[in-house]
């Protein structure tokens, strides 16, 4: 389980994200070998779910050409999830409704993109986020979101105290997430 938290501060995106693998069969903890959270070409990438989809991603994932696209949106929704759902159907992790044709991956992402946050859902419906312009995905994101905003406005914490400590509330109250956490940001 993880959480990670994206947040689109003065068009500059941040990525904080725990550091652990949580294996609900047996309650156990390990630091994750992957990061949740990376850049590749200029892209910032926040990863829960599987920790095969982000491997994948990382290391596999090639950023697919926008051609004449020219509105972001349009290419994260085309161009770039359809290269994204190959690379994850071939390697195993997106499962394919039998009664529909509708892809299920076993990841949620956030992007950080052109200086703005979208979320990748499981079906592969690409979100923007911009009101409020924070987002929390992964294992009980409900407590960060609400930490954030109570803090989104406070000027008082920097944007990366304001992250930290809404993955603390995260920890705080649930198991599964625990430090060491990271912030990136583009």
């Amino acid at each position: 389980m993880s959480c990670v938290v994206g947040y689109n501060y003065k068009s500059n995106i941040y990525m904080a994200y725990d550091s652990i693998e949580f294996s609900p069969d047996d309650n156990t903890y390990r630091i994750t070998p992957v990061d949740k959270c990376f850049i590749k070409n200029n892209i910032l990438f926040g990863v829960v779910g599987s920790i095969r989809a982000a491997s994948l991603i990382k290391y596999k994932f090639k950023i697919p050409n926008r051609g004449k696209i020219k509105d972001d949106h349009e290419y994260l929704s085309t161009v770039f999830v359809d290269n994204l759902i190959k690379l994850l159907t071939d390697h195993g992790c997106v499962n394919k409704s039998d009664s529909e044709d509708k892809y299920i991956a076993n990841c949620n992402l956030l992007i950080g993109f052109h200086k703005k946050l979208y979320e990748i859902f499981q079906d592969f419906y690409v979100g923007e986020i911009i009101d409020p312009p924070y987002e929390a995905i992964g294992s009980n994101g409900s407590y960060a979101m609400g930490a954030m905003y109570a803090l989104h406005h406070n000027e008082i914490y920097k944007v990366e105290e304001k992250l930290m400590m809404s993955l603390e509330a995260v920890k705080r109250f649930s198991t599964t997430i625990c430090n060491p956490f990271k912030i990136l940001r583009i």
